[in-house]
């Protein structure tokens, strides 16, 4: 819920009005950001090989949450510091992003079903599920915004 709202209000506001806008501290600063990212994620993988203090029901998924974030961050605020260049890839992937999400769910559960009663370890029908899902959510998403209704509602 709190990365939804995060990403509602900089939609509203929009980036160059955000806090990762190019001139903002947060962006100044990142290194400050990755060192917190850095040492959170040391200190949660010491929590979860060591049985010690950090392994306690309160702190472990604290570290785990705070290490997700910051690092999740930290590599937003490489991508946007760093990563200049257009590819159209990705910018066609961007296009077609909210309409991945609405039907991807509906698409994994038939690959899903499609893999459930075959031989093969859970991580290999994972490798296979995730790339054959998201493709295909990408392309009925391709076809559906050729109808100009819902063009206009997924963008």
């Amino acid at each position: 819920f709190l990365f939804f709202s995060i990403g509602t209000i900089i939609g509203v506001r929009g980036m160059e009005k955000s806090l990762f806008s190019q001139g903002s501290n947060f962006i100044k600063k990142w290194w400050i950001l990755i060192t917190s990212a850095t040492l959170s994620y040391f200190l949660l993988t010491t929590s979860y090989l060591n049985s010690g203090v950090f392994n306690d029901l309160f702190i472990s998924p604290i570290l785990f949450v705070s290490s997700s974030i910051l690092l999740s961050f930290s590599l937003l605020i490489i991508s946007i510091k760093y990563i200049k260049k257009t590819n159209h890839f990705f910018d066609n992937m961007s296009k077609n992003a909210y309409g991945i999400y609405i039907v991807h769910y509906s698409v994994v559960v038939v690959f899903q079903f499609l893999f459930l009663n075959t031989n093969i370890s859970g991580v290999y029908k994972a490798l296979i599920v995730f790339p054959l899902s998201f493709f295909t959510s990408w392309f009925i998403v391709y076809l559906f915004r050729k109808i100009t209704i819902v063009k206009k509602i997924i963008g």
